[in-house]
């Protein structure tokens, strides 16, 4: 791996970590702290850009953590703040893609590709294989991965971070947040952007267009992030209502990914749009209690 891959991952690892933290010292009135842990995110890139690379690093971990702080302590809901904070991710990622050279994008995929034909193995061709197409497509599939990839690390950091900001109310030191990530829903409104892309798609596919394949492939990998996450959440509410404990939680999604069925999340999702599955988990959960402490009831008799 050459030092820009190296420094890139580095910046990924500390834009996917750091702004927790950074958004705790925030809260916690140790700005400077918070400055200086976002200063040390970007130390590690000297090597690859010299300071303009450090310093734009730790700007974007200190934006991403203070953004978190910021919106958490206005009073935002869980979803409005991972929403901020994604797009937020989404804009600096795009931004420095954009300024990326095509060529450069070209050498990166072709010597990461060489690399696992390199390892051998039926796995390893295969993903080379895998990094050779999402060159040729990029275009297509670029951004709405980079969208991916932002909202994912919002979710888990406005995750953790209200997790902290709950444990922190339950000591009397503020007040409790609103909203958690299994609870998260997408707006009503989104559904206009799938229809959307669902017409880009097939006017795509009767009259071939790069320019409309861009708009509706890239629309398509962006809402499928959205509605898997939702989907993730419905699961979790629905395991949360029938109180399934948490090494049973933890071999159910194991299951889900080791099955391969990770890709029906985004279904459970997109049904969601018009039936409250969170709402019905709930109602079933209950009704299959109250069924059982009858029967209990019954034989106790």
């Amino acid at each position: 791996m050459n030092v820009s891959a190296f420094a890139g991952f580095l910046l990924v690892a500390a834009v996917v970590a750091l702004p927790f933290p950074v958004a705790v010292l925030w809260t916690r009135g140790r700005r400077a702290a918070a400055m200086l842990l976002a200063l040390a995110a970007g130390l590690p890139l000297f090597a690859a850009g010299g300071a303009p690379v450090t310093l734009a690093s730790a700007a974007v971990v200190a934006s991403a953590g203070v953004l978190l702080a910021l919106t958490a302590r206005r009073g935002w809901s869980f979803g409005r703040c991972a929403a901020a904070l994604a797009l937020l991710l989404f804009v600096l990622a795009a931004g420095a893609a954009s300024a990326t050279a095509r060529q450069d994008w070209t050498v990166f995929f072709a010597a990461r590709a060489a690399e696992f034909e390199s390892l051998g193995g039926p796995a390893n061709a295969a993903f080379a294989g895998l990094l050779k197409w999402l060159d040729e497509h990029l275009v297509f599939v670029g951004y709405g991965l980079l969208f991916q990839a932002a909202l994912f690390a919002a979710s888990v950091q406005a995750a953790l971070f209200f997790g902290w900001l709950r444990a922190a109310a339950g000591e009397g030191s503020g007040p409790l947040p609103e909203g958690r990530f299994r609870t998260m829903r997408p707006p009503e409104w989104l559904v206009w952007a799938v229809i959307l892309a669902l017409v880009a798609w097939l006017v795509d596919n009767r009259w071939p267009s790069d320019t409309v394949r861009v708009a509706a492939w890239n629309g398509a990998v962006a809402l499928g992030a959205v509605y898997w996450l939702n989907g993730l959440g419905i699961l979790l509410c629905a395991m949360e209502a029938f109180r399934f404990r948490p090494g049973l939680v933890v071999l159910v999604l194991a299951m889900v990914f080791l099955l391969s069925q990770q890709q029906l999340l985004v279904l459970v999702g997109l049904v969601d749009i018009w039936f409250d599955q969170r709402l019905a988990a709930a109602r079933l959960a209950e009704a299959w209690r109250t069924r059982r402490d009858r029967r209990n009831d019954d034989e106790d008799e």
